[in-house]
């Protein structure tokens, strides 16, 4: 039995890789699970072990992680996945190249695994709107309290980071370890807020015209040690996020960060309002990126101060 993993939701590939294996070894044993390091391991060495007979036992697993990032292994796979024994459960993930290109080589791999019966399974990464009710279910799962209003501070806090779902499943771990109910308060202390998060909350008060508010968050940033040009880049992605949300334009962020900055775009004022705005932060952004590119870190961040007061023009 083959099973092919693919998507951009790295964590659920993870988790379900995990559950076959479980399922695999209560059958059978983990003496027979074998992982390979397609790092270490070239493709052709990876088919050979696919497709060897096992002379110590009749079922083996064998798992490959993200097989399919080195290009030239999809033409392995399509030519031997014929030569792969039944009794071998060949476990093979793809972590988000799929979702990025798609060509005639791809699209004959998933044939010729489809006419082989292998299941392939797609694992897309979870919206927003239902991110709340997986957290609910995880936090029920794991016999935590943590009332609705703390659930809604952690999803705040986790916000814009590439796999929301993952760093949610790593926080309740931490949390669960306090082993008392886990209140907005233990959220708060115990749970650093996402980068994007931060730049979110600093670009949105300055567009808006909360200027102190906005500087105020600013120095708690440069305060923990935040590298000004990394965060120069995460402004750049609100502003881009801005611009979609104003102009309409199709863009690849996190639903939750369009979201925000729809409502930021609405807080602005209407349509004309919007666009004038936009030319402007646009303006203003352009004008910092050449700043600080020729700037040392503290002129940097007194720079970023000035153009947040610009931004509330």
């Amino acid at each position: 039995m083959i099973y092919f993993l693919y998507g951009d939701n790295d964590y659920q590939i993870d988790q379900r890789v995990a559950e076959l294996k479980a399922q695999f070894v209560t059958k059978y044993g983990a003496d027979n699970v074998a992982t390979v390091d397609v790092n270490k391991t070239s493709g052709s060495e990876v088919m050979t072990q696919l497709t060897a007979m096992s002379l110590l036992t009749q079922h083996q697993m064998i798992i490959v992680k993200a097989f399919t990032s080195v290009s030239d292994n999809w033409t392995l796979l399509e030519n031997n996945v014929d030569y792969i024994p039944d009794e071998t459960v060949a476990v093979l993930t793809d972590v988000k190249s799929l979702s990025k290109v798609r060509n005639i080589v791809i699209t004959r791999t998933f044939k010729k695994l489809k006419s082989a019966g292998a299941k392939l399974e797609k694992y897309d990464l979870v919206k927003s709107r239902d991110l709340r009710l997986w957290l609910a279910g995880e936090v029920k799962r794991r016999a935590l309290y943590m009332d609705n209003t703390a659930q809604s501070k952690l999803l705040q806090l986790t916000a814009g980071e590439e796999n929301q779902q993952a760093r949610l499943d790593i926080e309740l771990g931490k949390l669960a370890l306090l082993n008392k109910p886990i209140t907005v308060d233990l959220v708060n202390e115990y749970v650093e807020a996402s980068p994007d998060t931060n730049a979110f909350a600093i670009f949105g008060a300055a567009v808006a015209g909360r200027t102190g508010r906005a500087v105020e968050l600013l120095h708690q940033l440069r305060d923990s040690g935040e590298d000004p040009n990394r965060f120069l880049g995460l402004l750049a992605s609100q502003e881009l996020a801005l611009a979609a949300a104003i102009t309409g334009a199709k863009v690849k962020l996190s639903t939750y960060q369009l979201a925000q900055a729809r409502d930021l775009a609405y807080e602005l004022g209407g349509a004309s309002r919007q666009l004038t705005k936009l030319r402007h932060i646009t303006t203003v952004m352009a004008e910092l990126d050449g700043q600080i590119k020729l700037a040392k870190p503290d002129e940097a961040w007194l720079r970023i101060e000035a153009a947040l007061a610009k931004l509330a023009n």
